[in-house]
Order: structure tokens, then sequence, then C-alpha cells
């Protein structure tokens, strides 16, 4: 029974100590996770970089195992998708949300090229999510990916 108890504690304290678990981020997932959402999102392909101050990765909290969430402004430059192919030149300020659960936050999702799926909220400011498992973000997609996103453009 000891036994029993000093495992239980173990486990117990090891929480934030434990790996994150995540499942494999897909394109087709995560179309449907951002159509199933009550805001309305847009997917692009082109590059994101960063158009404010250089912000570090977030707030210090005292507690590596407690980080905090952060944003920072960003410039997207690129096409947007549409059922014909990614057609649409734009280029759009976005806020990139850095999201954080215990020890682990997503990357800033920064890069030359990438597959982005920007949420458009109300008062028509784009926003990138990048939680710490992934799935708005696919840097350098390969065409197989790009083709299954236009295949599933209403």
């Amino acid at each position: 029974m000891l036994k029993h108890i000093a495992i239980s504690v173990a486990i117990f304290a090891a929480g934030p100590a434990s790996a994150l678990s995540c499942l494999r981020p897909e394109v087709g997932s995560s179309f449907e996770r951002a159509d199933q959402r009550e805001e309305a999102f847009v997917v692009a392909l082109g590059s994101l970089e960063r158009s404010g101050p250089n912000v570090m990765d977030g707030p210090e909290t005292g507690d590596p195992n407690m980080r905090v969430g952060y944003g920072f402004p960003a410039r997207f430059t690129g096409r947007l998708a549409t059922s014909g192919g990614f057609n649409a030149d734009r280029a759009l300020d976005v806020t990139v949300e850095v999201g954080c659960v215990s020890a682990w936050c997503g990357d800033d999702s920064l890069s030359d090229y990438g597959l982005y799926f920007l949420r458009l909220d109300e008062a028509g400011s784009y926003a990138l999510e990048a939680g710490p498992c992934g799935g708005f973000f696919f840097g350098n997609p390969e065409e197989h990916q790009l083709m299954e996103v236009i295949s599933l453009m209403p």
C-alpha cells in the first residue's frame, strides 16, 4: 500500500515536469477545427515577419513551469486561399498570440514561407493562434498539403 502511495505522490509531484503530449497537426484536421469555430478564419500562404519590437518569451513569472502567453504584431505577405487556389494577393497586419500551457509555449511561427490559418476577428483584425501543440501554422508546406486545403474550401 505504501508503495502505491509513494508512486502516486511521485507522479503528482512531477506534474509540470512531465512531457506535453500533442498529436502531430495535419492540414485537414486544422481546417476542420477552424471551420467548427465561431470565428471566421482565412487560409494564407506566404511569409510572416515581426513588425513591432522584439518580444522575449512572454512575461517572467519566476517559475519556469508556469509560463504565460504573450502577443506581438507581425505582417503577413502572400496569398489567401479560395476554391480556385491561392490566388488572392494580400498584405495583412496580424497579431501573433503565443499560448502557453504550464512550461510549454507555442512557436512564434515567423517564417519566410508557410501555410497559416488566420482568425478574422469581428473588428476586422487578423490573429494567428500559436499554441504549444501547433495546428494553425505549417512551415514549408508540401504540395499535397496545399491541394488538400484547396479541396476543402467552400
